[in-house]
């Protein structure tokens, strides 16, 4: 089985310590991070769902317009958005990315869908 090695896009400080819900996404980075995972020869991009991250279906599918070469790897939270709405957006991205997607259906954990703990 081979290894595929992906890279993370997130928000600028997801260390839980300093988190601002305020905080802007740098959009700015995203070209570069893309640049740098395909020069170091990444397969693609994990887009994730944890509080602080921006929506994954959106980043992917302006991400997916910068590239040709990476893969990506949509984090997802069962109940974040409706069931036939999900299944619409991931379609529709999977459609747009040409077959470049796979979901990851993540499971709830303690942390409400507001951020609260």
């Amino acid at each position: 089985m081979p290894i595929e090695i992906y890279g993370r896009i997130c928000h600028p400080d997801e260390s839980g310590t300093n988190y601002d819900k305020h905080i802007k996404y740098d959009l700015s980075s995203i070209p570069l991070k893309i640049r740098c995972f395909e020069d170091k020869n990444f397969d693609g991009i994990y887009l994730g769902c944890g509080r602080g991250d921006p929506d994954p279906i959106i980043l992917a599918g302006y991400a997916s317009a910068l590239t040709n070469q990476l893969k990506f790897l949509l984090g997802h939270r069962a109940g974040s958005i409706a069931p036939t709405m999900a299944a619409r957006k991931i379609a529709t991205l999977d459609h747009l990315t040409v077959g470049k997607l796979a979901v990851q259906m993540v499971a709830d954990d303690d942390v409400g869908l507001d951020g609260a703990e």
